[in-house]
């Protein structure tokens, strides 16, 4: 993959596998949807790319702690050991961070979503602990790397979508490297785009971290102990 490019190839992607560990992990508030198997955008850290971030928007009825949160990648790094995660909130002048972290705390593990032959499916997902008011926010999360490989948060059509708003194509990107200043991807891409992305609130961290660790040993299994 050309580090000089934020959305995969549209006409080289395919599918190599079912949607057999589909859908939003236990206890979620909000998930974006399944990925569509159609593309991704760019959100990485530390990889062939110094940064970049892609978010999407969720809504809260009530005051919510939020203990968790993922997201679905291509991606050809097989180890990350580290996450970001963000959440904004628009006013008149913009984008506000509201919370951020970086945290070692999480899963990276292989789920059924490969889009290509070279990037294959990953769920990220990493604890958090922060508190949100009633209102609606972006959400943006991404694994640092160490130099190399590349990462792309995957396109959703909004299948096993959970909570609102989804469908809705309010995403938006962010990179010195690609020059975005929090740009509008369905301008950017041409088509209205969403992203999987999902939050889990209180109690629901353990049952979030055990399912990316099951989605590990599920594949283990099926490829007799080897990752």
């Amino acid at each position: 993959m050309n580090p000089t490019k934020t959305l995969l190839p549209l006409g080289a992607l395919f599918a190599l596998g079912t949607a057999a560990q589909a859908g939003a992990l236990a206890g979620s508030l909000f998930y974006g949807g399944d990925p569509n198997l159609v593309n991704g955008l760019t959100s990485e850290r530390d990889t062939e790319v110094p940064w970049s971030w892609t978010v999407d928007d969720f809504e809260l009825t009530k005051e919510t702690t939020v203990t968790s949160v993922y997201g679905r990648f291509a991606s050809d790094i097989a180890r990350v050991t580290e996450f970001d995660w963000l959440i904004l909130k628009k006013e008149f002048s913009g984008f506000v961070t509201v919370e951020s972290g970086t945290s070692a705390k999480g899963t990276w593990t292989a789920d059924t979503f490969d889009l290509t032959a070279a990037y294959k499916g990953y769920l990220g997902v990493v604890a958090t602990d922060f508190t949100l008011a009633a209102g609606k926010y972006w959400l943006g999360l991404r694994p640092v790397g160490s130099g190399q490989g590349r990462a792309f948060l995957q396109q959703t059509g909004g299948t096993s979508a959970v909570g609102t708003p989804t469908g809705n194509g309010n995403s938006f990107v962010r990179s010195d490297f690609f020059g975005f200043q929090w740009e509008d991807v369905s301008v950017y891409a041409g088509e209205t785009t969403d992203f999987s992305l999902g939050i889990v609130p209180e109690p629901g961290l353990l049952a979030a971290l055990a399912a990316g660790l099951g989605l590990a040993a599920s594949r283990r299994r099926a490829t007799g102990g080897r990752a």
